[in-house]
């Protein structure tokens, strides 16, 4: 009703949530669709990412004024043995340190390369990433 869509409004005035939005055209011609994705932290982004890159309209809504949620505080890294990053600084790791520790721990070993090469290549965060041996 116009009621609710008003009240909205003055809620949304009063309190306002930082909200970022990107869109690509559909790849068919079509129209693409509108999608809302609400959390900025890694799960949101990661989604917004796979949306747009199906060729929605994406506008993710932040409660934070930064994206990054509580992504964004982790320090300890991710396990990417035999990543590009690695590579690049010479560092040859297979994860055998890590494969024993069950299968969690392979399956980061198994996806953690590939993960970081998304991070670097779809989103462009090469340059924030520091590589960390342990």
């Amino acid at each position: 009703s116009s009621h609710l869509a008003q009240e909205v409004a003055s809620v949304q005035a009063a309190h306002p949530v930082p909200h970022f939005s990107s869109s690509r055209d559909a790849h068919d011609g079509m129209s693409a669709s509108r999608v809302i994705v609400v959390g900025g932290g890694l799960a949101g982004l990661s989604a917004a990412c796979e949306l747009l890159e199906r060729g929605c309209n994406v506008t993710i809504v932040e409660k934070e004024s930064n994206l990054g949620g509580n992504s964004s505080k982790a320090t300890t890294g991710i396990a990417a043995p035999g990543s590009s990053i690695q590579k690049a600084a010479g560092v040859t790791d297979f994860g055998s340190d890590l494969t024993g520790e069950g299968g969690a721990a392979e399956a980061l070993v198994k996806n953690g390369p590939k993960d970081v090469e998304w991070l670097t290549t779809t989103l462009g965060v090469s340059s924030e990433l520091v590589l960390r041996l342990t």
